[in-house]
């Protein structure tokens, strides 16, 4: 092979790299799905942000996904209102690890995982349709411009 193919290669895969830059989104920015109401999007933002906590280590709380249903929510809170939110995702929050008494997010990891598991599948269902809600987590973001 030449240096010259070797090189159109390398350009050629470098071109489509950035095709597929350019066509990463940030779901973000994205407007709430068409029939989405806000107590959905509120629940589908606690049982993610439940789901994430107990998959963390020490409870670690940032979670794209419950964030992402929190934002949509904004837009679909009552009266316009979107200081309830985060009030109401906190709320769902307690109520889906409510099943796990005298939980301590500083437990060994494993039986955290345990946990995760057991409310997964508890509300599969839950999971399933905010999933389904949210198709744009499967594509890849990119950070930057």
């Amino acid at each position: 092979m030449s240096r010259k193919t070797r090189g159109m290669e390398w350009a050629t895969l470098a071109a489509s790299f950035m095709g597929l830059v350019g066509c990463a989104h940030d779901p973000m920015t994205d407007p709430p799905p068409k029939g989405l109401s806000y107590l959905q999007a509120v629940e589908c933002a606690g049982l993610m942000s439940a789901l994430h906590k107990l998959g963390e280590p020490e409870g670690w709380t940032y979670d794209r996904r419950a964030d992402v249903f929190a934002y949509w929510a904004e837009p679909l809170a009552p009266g316009g209102d979107f200081m309830l939110v985060s009030g109401a995702v906190g709320e769902s929050t307690t109520r889906f690890l409510a099943r796990f008494p005298g939980l301590s997010l500083l437990e060994d990891a494993a039986e955290l995982k345990k946990k995760q598991e057991e409310l997964r599948l508890a509300h599969m269902d839950a999971v399933y349709r905010c999933e389904q809600l949210s198709p744009a987590f499967d594509i890849v973001v990119v950070a930057g411009g």
